[in-house]
């Protein structure tokens, strides 16, 4: 009887010390961050935003290191959500423009080629490495930078530009109507 109670006592120990050292293991972890914000600029811009566009790709990564005339291959992979917020946009600063008092006539001379602001957003999945061919910071900082370099090409491929061009002239369109309210008028001898 007492070896049938030792025998269910000294499992119910050690299954007790066992739980204990698992779910208290974390307890002895530190963990300290911390982050200074430094602002390095701050500018006033007068500029018109005159399109927005949301772009969305999946990239996917693959790189493999091969030793022995290709018999033995290290892979690794990634598989990327890019998202990137575009804004297209046009300097006012730059405008040049001259202004008759007399004959109540503004001419912009020349409004300046459009600027392009991109906003990227990027998330990692199934991310897959091997022992001895795995992901370095150098290695995302690449695939940013392809994923990003791959977003911009789409971008141009897109039609942002005619619709951000459309868009100007709308807008040029409404400030010569003011003008003619006002009683001025407004001519536009060149966009670019």
């Amino acid at each position: 009887m007492v070896k049938k109670a030792i025998s269910i006592i000294i499992p119910l120990i050690i299954g007790i010390l066992i739980s204990y050292w698992i779910f208290n293991r974390n307890e002895n972890k530190a963990v300290n961050t911390s982050g200074d914000v430094i602002i390095e600029r701050i500018k006033a811009v007068k500029k018109l935003v005159v399109t927005e566009g949301q772009f969305s790709e999946v990239y996917n990564y693959k790189e493999a290191q091969k030793y022995f005339y290709n018999l033995i291959s290290f892979e690794k992979k990634a598989l990327l959500l890019v998202k990137g917020k575009v804004l297209v946009s046009y300097d006012l600063e730059a405008i040049e423009y001259e202004v008759n008092k007399k004959t109540k006539v503004i001419t912009l001379t020349k409004v300046p080629e459009p600027e392009t602001t991109i906003e990227p957003s990027i998330k990692y999945y199934d991310l897959q490495e091997s022992t001895f061919n795995s992901f370095s910071p150098e290695d995302y900082n690449k695939l940013n930078n392809l994923a990003i370099k791959k977003l911009k090409e789409e971008i141009s491929k897109s039609n942002l530009y005619d619709r951000a061009e459309e868009s100007l002239e709308r807008t040029l369109g409404e400030l010569q109507w003011v003008g003619k309210e006002l009683g001025w008028k407004v001519i536009i001898k060149s966009k670019t």
